[in-house]
């Protein structure tokens, strides 16, 4: 449910997945039976609340006007935020996006068996460990795409020349290219994993890296293995979704928490042992472990891990890892350790593109931050259209590794330092 603070962005055609849940239960239950439809993110109590019916009653205000059969409602053209700061209205890749519905159409086609899985090579190592010292950007739900938000260049495009302007020598992205990261068009052309993504991926860094994720799995990983991983930008990972980068002191596993995820709409994470025994190899080594996934390893507001996730990497690895970063909420949080997290250096970094707003779960009633967050990246639009008035600005991170500690920065998407810290692990 929307208003659940736990939730996570309801990336599934929000709105077609809800009319196709309850427009008519026979046709609901036909289409469970025979596609393994998904229930809705979406309840009927949160529709009330976030898209008011009006039965045909008029607003005074300026709203955008969607008319049915049987009812018509409307939305303020600023939209609604959840309390996750999910954004509903009509911008791009907001919640109410018609475009949507492609991630719900290719979900279904590969749980149908229309669309088969891509084949992705072992894990691989990548050695750094020569390097006293190593910058890595790191930037998650980046793979919009460009295009115009309102007067402005889209979130992507900013985000993308504010990272150039880091001297680094690795880039990661956290996964989703969207809106179903698709290998093809219905012509045969390149798909959305391409002119989403991988032709405009150019961070200035030597080495980079990308991780599976559940929009990556609607059409089978097939967009990520033939597209990005076939592309000499991504040349040192070899075809592989899951890899380590080892440096002097730390490894860094990256995980495809997509992949072998059995969840509705991938939404949830999952390893399997291959991964796992993969994980437990690199925890031998006597590094500092950081792990990379683009599912989350706690809820937004910190209070609880998400299993079977975290679970998983704690049992595969022995312990629970040094340092965790993940995306698949569009926010851009720093967990205490007062967190779930326990001593582990949890992130989330999903603010790379999408539009969102502030977090109501982030906050306590004197306005001040949840004790199991320490920064939380929520500075509003400047000068904001209609459209943009209850958005927050997307941005990025950037890891600079010494020895055992790491220095750790977020930056808005103009580039604008928002937070930093040293963390020493000896």
């Amino acid at each position: 449910m929307l208003n659940d603070q736990n939730s996570v962005a309801p990336e599934d055609g929000s709105l077609l997945l809800f009319f196709l849940n309850h427009h008519d239960s026979a046709l609901t239950e036909r289409l469970q039976q025979r596609l393994g439809l998904p229930d809705s993110s979406i309840s009927t109590d949160d529709f009330k609340r976030l898209l008011p019916s009006l039965s045909g009653s008029k607003s005074d205000n300026e709203s955008y006007n969607l008319s049915g059969d049987s009812m018509l409602f409307e939305v303020p053209i600023e939209g609604r935020l959840d309390s996750g700061g999910n954004l509903y209205n009509f911008t791009k890749y907001a919640q109410l996006d018609p475009g949507w519905s492609t991630s719900l159409a290719y979900y279904l086609g590969y749980r149908m068996g229309h669309i088969t899985l891509a084949p992705v090579g072992e894990p691989v190592t990548v050695d750094f460990s020569d390097q006293d010292d190593v910058s890595v950007l790191v930037v998650g739900d980046w793979g919009t795409g460009y295009w115009d938000d309102g007067s402005n260049p889209s979130p992507a495009q900013q985000v993308m020349l504010s990272m150039q302007q880091h001297p680094a020598e690795i880039t990661i992205h956290l996964g989703d290219e969207y809106y179903a990261g698709t290998e093809k068009t219905l012509t045969g052309q390149p798909g959305e994993e391409a002119f989403n993504f991988t032709s405009i991926w150019n961070p200035g860094t030597p080495y980079s890296f990308a991780l599976g994720s559940n929009h990556g799995m609607y059409d089978g990983e097939n967009g990520l293995r033939y597209i990005t991983l076939n592309s000499t930008k991504f040349a040192s990972q070899k075809q592989a979704t899951t890899f380590a980068i080892l440096l002097k002191d730390w490894v860094i596993v990256g995980l495809d928490s997509a992949r072998y995820d059995n969840s509705d709409l991938f939404l949830k994470g999952a390893l399997n042992e291959a991964q796992g025994n993969f994980l437990h190899q690199m925890g031998q080594t006597g590094k500092k472990v950081m792990v990379v996934t683009h599912h989350n390893g706690l809820t937004l507001d910190g209070t609880e891990q998400n299993n079977p996730l975290w679970g998983q990497v704690h049992d595969y690895l022995g312990r629970d890892p040094d340092y965790w970063i993940w995306a698949h909420i569009h926010q851009g949080a720093v967990y205490s350790n007062q967190s779930a997290a326990g001593s582990t250096v949890a992130r989330c970094w999903g603010h790379g593109a999408i539009p969102v707003g502030r977090a109501s779960v982030m906050y306590q009633s004197d306005g001040s931050l949840v004790p199991e967050v320490a920064y939380y990246s929520d500075t509003p639009y400047p000068d904001p259209d209609r459209e943009q008035e209850l958005r927050i600005l997307n941005g990025y991170g950037l890891l600079k590794f010494s020895g055992t500690s790491v220095t750790e920065q977020m930056f808005d998407q103009h580039g604008t330092l928002q937070w930093q810290d040293t963390l020493n692990f000896d």
